[in-house]
């Protein structure tokens, strides 16, 4: 079983590939570098939450979380801005639980909410979204209320 966790500085020439895979899944290539992760994810005011999954010592999966706000509810949230598994390790309910170590990490930090995005098309990652309890609020976007995510 895969161990998820807090994304570290010494983790993150390891999350590069990850992201890469992703931009490529997507029609992208990466030009993101070790520097800009450093800032992004363990800079003195980090932008980004990172979670990772590893599987006997090797990272096969990551999230990055984005805050957000509605400021006019007083409400704080986290965007699930990147969310990636490995094709080996997909299938086996690993995206499941970075989700749910998502909901984790923004209910932390004191967060009322969860939104996610998909890819237009990619009826895979609607479904589950769907089968662990968001609501659809837009074509490719997602909402997950946290109060009832927990309550349930």
């Amino acid at each position: 079983m895969a161990r998820i966790r807090s994304v570290t500085a010494t983790d993150l020439p390891d999350l590069l590939p990850l992201i890469a895979a992703l931009a490529s899944h997507h029609g992208d290539k990466a030009t993101a570098t070790l520097a800009m992760l450093e800032r992004d994810f363990t800079s003195a005011t980090p932008w980004l939450h990172g979670l990772m999954a590893e599987r006997d010592l090797r990272p096969v999966a990551y999230a990055a979380l984005c805050p957000t706000a509605q400021l006019q509810f007083g409400a704080r949230g986290l965007d699930i801005h990147h969310l990636y598994v490995e094709p080996e390790h997909r299938g086996k309910g690993l995206g499941r639980r970075m989700v749910e170590a998502c909901e984790q990490k923004a209910a932390i930090l004191g967060c009322t909410y969860l939104t996610a995005g998909i890819a237009p098309g990619n009826e895979d990652a609607r479904a589950a979204y769907l089968a662990i309890g968001f609501h659809q609020i837009g074509d490719t976007r997602f909402r997950l209320d946290l109060q009832s995510a927990m309550a349930s």
